[in-house]
């Protein structure tokens, strides 16, 4: 139930103790010692599965997005919440990776252990840096290029960093951008008419553009002919 296994919700400790008459803490201790016991039983049982994760963050460059490695990892009839949650575990029990927390300024990523965590935040702040003096979007060899400190890493790494990045966007046509930037990260209905427009440079009916709003999916917000038309 904490980890949403078997199709459940993940629940909270607080949940958790109050089902079984239990205090939060207590709740906290009982995982803490069964997530030592099952990252000893991983490593004994499941060696290979750990191989082949670690050998697809490898060649990442040693840092992925999680919804990522759960599309290279996950066959697509078990992309699903309980095998993610699943997979989700299995990377939090194994010795060789770190995460990288869900936050206001990043994604929930892994990396491997024998990269220095700080080098993935550092990347991303550099290149949010670079996009910034540009002042405008930015392909990736053009990040590349301004970023040499990390000529020491693969390419694959600063690419894959910069893609946990909350306050980066990364347009359609592979262009990077500050989530800022309403001409890339559109808010209101204003933005993301000018935005469709933008990406289509050229005119289109009031009904082709409510479509594309749909297909970019911006957010949740339902989109009507109607506001668009107004």
């Amino acid at each position: 139930a904490r980890c949403g296994l078997g199709g459940h919700k993940k629940v909270t400790l607080s949940f958790i103790g109050n089902e079984l008459h239990l205090s939060r803490e207590r709740i906290r201790q009982i995982e803490r010692d069964a997530i030592i016991k099952l990252c000893d039983r991983l490593h004994e049982n499941f060696e290979t599965a750990i191989q082949y994760i670690t050998s697809v963050i490898d060649s990442a460059g040693g840092v992925l997005a999680e919804d990522e490695l759960a599309k290279l990892v996950l066959s697509k009839n078990r992309q699903n919440p309980a095998q993610y949650n699943a997979l989700r575990l299995f990377l939090r029990l194994t010795k060789h990776l770190i995460e990288i927390k869900d936050s206001k300024t990043a994604r929930t990523g892994w990396v491997l252990k024998v990269i220095d965590t700080q080098s993935v935040y550092d990347a991303m702040q550099v290149a949010h840096d670079e996009i910034a003096s540009a002042g405008k979007v930015l392909d990736f060899s053009t990040l590349w290029e301004m970023c040499p400190a990390y000529h020491q890493y693969p390419k694959q790494f600063l690419q894959n960093s910069i893609s946990l990045s909350r306050e980066i966007i990364i347009t359609t046509d592979g262009q990077y951008g500050l989530a800022t930037w309403s001409t890339i990260n559109p808010k209101n209905m204003r933005d993301k008419i000018y935005y469709v427009l933008n990406q289509s440079g050229a005119p289109l009916h009031f009904t082709e553009i409510t479509n594309k709003i749909h297909e970019n999916a911006f957010d949740s917000k339902k989109v009507v002919q109607p506001t668009v038309h107004n």
